[in-house]
Order: C-alpha cells, then structure tokens, then sequence
C-alpha cells in the first residue's frame, strides 16, 4: 500500500507542467512547490530564480571553511 503522504506529493507533482515537473528533477519539490505558493506561474522567471539563488549560496560556501562530514 502506498504511503498517502507521497500520493499527495506525488499527485502534485503529476499536475505541473513539464517545465516545472523538470525545475522539481533539479531542485527538488519542496522547494518549487513552495515557490509556486509564492505566486511563481512562469517556470523559466523560476529557473531564473533558483538558478541565482543556488549561485549565491555556492559563492557563500565556498568562503567559508566549510566541508562537509565524512561518514566514518
């Protein structure tokens, strides 16, 4: 029997366009569902936005000491 939880996440899913079913592949569905929420119709203005939003982040990262822990 499938977890209800994921047939709602997935229902969701199934029910957006190909371009925002392909921003969902690459940044994951919280994320874009979240955003669609927001007021976001327009899945290239959102590429858009994600696209800096994950740059900025990077650029943050990459100036601090951080690495990430090893499983051990």
């Amino acid at each position: 029997m499938s977890d209800p939880d994921s047939v709602k996440v997935m229902a969701a899913i199934d029910a957006m366009t190909p371009p925002f079913r392909a921003l969902v592949h690459e940044f994951g569905a919280v994320i874009v569902s979240r955003m669609i929420g927001e007021g976001y119709a327009n899945a290239n203005e959102l590429r858009d936005v994600l696209n800096t939003w994950r740059h900025r982040r990077q650029e943050e990262l990459l100036k601090t000491d951080f690495f990430p822990r090893t499983r051990q």
